[in-house]
């Protein structure tokens, strides 16, 4: 099992759904732009360089499921045991795609 630290997620690229947008593949950092992702498992929260503790879930309003947009290229690409995995920081979300609203 693998557990995000700080603010780290683990994230999974959202396949076509009839309440998305149409999403490219995710190979270059311009097509990534329009990406969503789903959040899979994230870490408790980071500090500040001025220390104050930011926790992803309450201060960020982030939580497992939701689906999101992340600023700029900042999505990272692992293997572990054969398995792919994305990972991001949860500072790097730009967009939080709410269809409950």
């Amino acid at each position: 099992m693998i557990v995000p630290l700080e603010d780290y997620m683990i994230l999974e690229l959202v396949k076509e759904q009839e309440s998305l947008i149409a999403l490219p593949d995710i190979a270059t950092p311009e097509k990534q732009e329009s990406a969503v992702f789903e959040i899979k498992s994230m870490g408790p929260g980071y500090y500040t360089s001025q220390g104050t503790y930011i926790d992803t879930r309450a201060d960020l309003g982030l939580r497992d499921g939701d689906k999101i947009i992340l600023a700029g290229f900042s999505l990272a690409r692992l293997e572990y045991k054969r398995e792919k995995i994305l990972i991001a920081r949860a500072r790097d979300v730009a967009l939080v795609v709410r269809e409950d609203m």
